[in-house]
C-alpha cells in the first residue's frame, strides 16, 4: 500500500482530472498509479507543484477531431457520418519555472 494513496493533494488532483475526463476510467486508473509514485517527489520539490507539472502531464498537447463519411452502397440513399479523434501528447515544452 502506498502512503500517498490517501494524500489530499493526490485526491484533489484526481478529482480535477476526473472532472475534465469524466468517461475515461482506464485513463483515471493509469494516472492514479503514476501519480502515486510522482506526488511524493512533487511535494518535496515545490517548483514542480508551482509549475503544475502533474496537470500538464495529463493534458494532451493537441486533439484532432475529424469526420469519417461512409459512402453508401450503390443505389442506397443512406450514408453514415462518424466522428474520429486522436490525442497527441509528449511534445516537449520547457517551463520557465523548471529551468
Amino acid at each position: 500500500m502506498n502512503a500517498f494513496e490517501n494524500c489530499p493533494d493526490l485526491d484533489d488532483f484526481m478529482q480535477g482530472l476526473i472532472k475534465r475526463n469524466p468517461h475515461e476510467t482506464e485513463f483515471h486508473q493509469a494516472v492514479r498509479e503514476v501519480a502515486e509514485s510522482v506526488v511524493p517527489y512533487v511535494l518535496e520539490h515545490r517548483q514542480y507543484k508551482d509549475a503544475q507539472i502533474l496537470e500538464r502531464m495529463t493534458e494532451p498537447d493537441r486533439i484532432v477531431i475529424f469526420r469519417v463519411t461512409d459512402l453508401p452502397p450503390r443505389f442506397s440513399p443512406h450514408s453514415t457520418v462518424d466522428r474520429g479523434w486522436f490525442a497527441e501528447a509528449g511534445v516537449a515544452e520547457r517551463s520557465p519555472a523548471l529551468q
